[in-house]
């Protein structure tokens, strides 16, 4: 009996694995297809990563024109201006990966956490390992915010136009 369980909840894992896997593909679940692009007839693109996309939120959002960076930005020489954005475009880069595995955790912990018979060490184990990812992530913004301090002489705040966390 025991042992059909844990093949059960084994089958189950892979199945969400294997789920999560085909829909992070392009295209979704459906992948490329048909002349209406990516999908099928109707269906959604994933939307690009953050370091490819023009500036979250639109206009007025935090990276769209007119949003708090545009105005923190807007001040300075082109130069300056155009090394900054290079500096937040190559950090987004560099970070998304860590980011897209960090939420790869903790869709693992949450289906660990819906695990009856889950250990309590493998709960913690993730946990720690999120919260390492979590460390080098905000460790990896401080250096970048120092540097952009260096070429700026402005102080970027942890969020621009959101507040602190």
């Amino acid at each position: 009996m025991n042992r059909l369980l844990s093949l059960c909840l084994a089958a189950l894992l892979s199945c969400t694995v294997l789920t999560a896997v085909a829909m992070a593909q392009p295209g979704g679940p459906g992948g490329p297809g048909g002349p209406d692009g990516p999908g099928g007839p109707g269906h959604q693109q994933m939307a690009p990563p953050p370091h490819e996309r023009p500036g979250p939120g639109g206009p007025g959002g935090p990276g769209g024109p007119g949003g708090p960076m545009a105005r923190l930005l807007g001040e300075l020489d082109p130069e300056v201006r155009d090394a900054a954005k290079t500096l937040i475009l190559e950090h987004r880069k560099s970070m998304y990966p860590l980011r897209e595995r960090m939420k790869g955790k903790k869709h693992e912990l949450n289906a660990l956490i819906a695990t009856p018979n889950a250990s309590p060490e493998a709960i913690n184990k993730l946990v720690d390992e999120i919260n390492t990812m979590r460390a080098e992530i905000f460790k990896a913004n401080v250096a970048m915010r120092q540097q952009f301090f260096k070429i700026t002489d402005i102080p970027l705040p942890e969020r621009p136009g959101r507040g602190p966390e």
